[in-house]
């Protein structure tokens, strides 16, 4: 039975790139496109490692490990929460995208 890595409550997790890391790779030239799919592509990793940690505190619960899948349901939830804002800001960067487009198309 594989099970997900535990962590400590409040920390950052070094392993993972941050949207601002991912964005500064694109140069100076930041898009709200660029943003959008920096926050899909944090949110989709979010939800990913959710999914597997959910999967190992499922194995748990079946051999009557309570305790243990708990403290990884607690875990989880702050991904979950943070994947969430990243899928409002996505949908935001690009409505702000879609506005400065057809902005730009009206004044030309």
């Amino acid at each position: 039975m594989l099970l997900p890595p535990r962590r400590q409550k409040g920390l950052h997790f070094p392993a993972e790139r941050s949207v601002s890391a991912e964005v500064a790779d694109g140069g100076l030239g930041v898009t709200s496109k660029k943003l959008g799919k920096a926050c899909l592509s944090a949110m989709v990793r979010r939800v990913v490692e959710s999914g597997e940690r959910a999967r190992g505190a499922q194995e748990l619960l079946k051999l009557g490990r309570f305790d243990e899948a708990m403290d990884i349901a607690y875990e989880i939830e702050p991904l979950l929460y943070e994947a969430n804002h990243l899928l409002q800001s996505a949908s935001l960067l690009r409505r702000v995208g879609e506005d400065f487009l057809k902005g730009k198309s009206k004044s030309t």
